[in-house]
């Protein structure tokens, strides 16, 4: 994978968990999911609704 698309890949994820307390250990999972809902062409909106429901999940 190419570093600009690394960065902007990086770059949504930011967005999508940005305010959320995410305890340290679920983050390389969270990442992995969000990455995967990338590839499959999710709008950022998605993103968001998805790590919120993760963590949620998590917390539960």
């Amino acid at each position: 994978m190419k570093k600009q698309a690394k960065w902007e890949i990086n770059k949504r994820i930011s967005r999508a968990i940005i305010g959320m307390q995410i305890p340290i250990l679920m983050i390389p999972k969270l990442s992995a999911m969000l990455e995967l809902k990338i590839a499959q062409g999710a709008t950022d909106e998605e993103l968001a609704a998805a790590a919120k429901q993760f963590v949620e999940g998590a917390h539960s």
